[in-house]
């Protein structure tokens, strides 16, 4: 199949469980497909011809352009082996500058909601439909339903919608974790124009692919949808491979993106409410935050905690895995699959969640991992970990082979393709319903 692939960005660095979940898929569709990656970028190129962008994270890449199409680039690092990528240039303002708050401010009177509405980019746009009628893809597809506003046109080709979360729920559960007044009303809002945008923007695909069997039956009980399919989350098993826990260590770790806010929420109230309760019973226990961009309020949160280092963004998270002893996932808002569940999981390092961070995923408390959701029961949970190893080992044992053999990264790409092919046999079978009608209309008229 030849695949076209939309994105609002460039899906490296795989820094985010979207990211991460999308470049798994794409790299297990390129070993197969010819596989076309389009995407905004923000930068210039150097002197040499070398693209530099903020959303490359610093990795250069060749830019051509051509007749003022998209730029062709080659996949990044080699982590994209085999896939074509075409980078199309734009300018988007940073959250603290002017424009962003007046983009935000116009929005008020959009019935878009604001992620979707300020990544809407004519240039995008244009290219996605320059590749369409150049390409002629066997499939176009979308990935998140906030890039669908730059895919008009896309549907005289088989789509394909890849939705990591039902985003309309994402919204409503920031909006009830919300102080009450300004943010609460502003989260309300927001959530409920993702509810009408993404209502309407599920029906516009043929295929819709949602990763868990949760989010495929809030799709068809919100929206009605009648074609979602399910993959699975997964992770590089082998990435993990070398990866050894120290079961003598004293140290818990949280891994997760902390510019997204369920992430910084959540580390925020483990810090004031459950950390305490674990360094009363086990008083060298130390804790770890590693993530990509944490905000001054985090760090000023954690600054007079006992135990507790804001690590913030590092290169790579295994080190930190193979030094630590137990994992936490303090969410209480969000939605979609915590691919980094599975990551801890993979090296054998035993996990406490509460029963929204392991939502949609297969796990079982007390076999996979441990879930709790009251302060008191998370903080037993963590202090029953380090106290004792050999129970952690056997929870981490156990975790480490449910996720090499039924999760690892190729499942989901098998899966995901076998969709694609069902949104190829649904769109021509629309087409020809079409055909047929129009067919019996000019009968009629006749």
């Amino acid at each position: 199949m030849r695949i076209l692939f939309i994105s609002k960005w460039h899906v490296l660095p795989a820094d985010t469980g979207g990211k991460i979940r999308t470049c798994q898929v794409l790299k297990g569709l390129a070993r197969r497909h010819e596989v076309h990656l389009v995407y905004n970028t923000v930068g210039r190129p150097n002197a040499r011809g070398r693209w530099e962008g903020r959303a490359l994270s610093g990795h250069g890449c060749s830019f051509g352009r051509d007749a003022g199409g998209p730029g062709d680039v080659p996949s990044d690092s080699g982590f994209l082996d085999g896939v074509r990528c075409h980078a199309v240039p734009t300018t988007t303002p940073a959250q603290r500058d002017w424009r962003y708050w007046l983009a935000l401010g116009r929005n008020f009177v959009h019935p878009a909601p604001f992620n979707a509405h300020k990544d809407r980019d004519p240039a995008l746009i244009r290219a996605v439909s320059e590749l369409c009628h150049r390409l002629q893809p066997d499939v176009v597809i979308c990935d998140f339903v906030q890039t669908a506003l730059n895919c008009n046109g896309i549907h005289h080709w088989p789509s394909v919608l890849f939705q990591h979360n039902v985003e309309a729920e994402v919204f409503w559960r920031q909006a009830r974790r919300a102080p009450k007044g300004t943010w609460r009303a502003l989260f309300a809002l927001q959530a409920q124009k993702m509810l009408r945008f993404e209502r309407d923007m599920v029906r516009r695909f043929d295929v819709v692919v949602a990763i868990s069997e949760r989010d495929k039956v809030l799709f068809e009980q919100l929206y009605g949808c009648r074609n979602v399919f399910v993959i699975d989350t997964a992770v590089d098993v082998e990435r993990y491979a070398d990866v050894r826990p120290d079961r003598r260590s004293r140290r818990v770790l949280f891994i997760g993106g902390l510019d997204w806010i369920p992430n910084p929420h959540g580390v925020t109230h483990f810090c004031r409410r459950i950390w305490p309760l674990i360094r009363a019973e086990v008083p060298d226990a130390t804790f770890e935050i590693v993530g990509r961009n944490p905000g001054p309020d985090l760090a000023e949160v954690v600054s007079g905690i006992p135990g507790v280092t804001l690590v913030g963004t590092v290169p790579d998270t295994r080190p930190y895995l193979a030094r630590a002893a137990v994992c936490v996932v303090p969410l209480y808002m969000g939605g979609g699959t915590r691919m980094k569940i599975y990551e801890y999981m993979a090296p054998g390092l035993p996990v406490v969640s509460t029963s929204l961070g392991c939502e949609g995923l297969p796990v079982r408390h007390g076999e996979h991992l441990l879930v709790a959701d009251s302060d008191e029961a998370f903080a037993r949970a963590v202090v029953r970990l380090l106290s004792d190893p050999e129970y952690a080992q056997r929870i981490g044992q156990q975790a480490a082979s449910f996720v090499r053999q039924n999760f690892a990264a190729d499942v989901a790409a098998v899966q995901f393709e076998g969709h694609l092919r069902q949104a190829i046999r649904l769109f021509r079978a629309r087409r020809t319903a079409e055909n047929n009608r129009s067919v019996k209309g000019a009968s009629a008229r006749a």
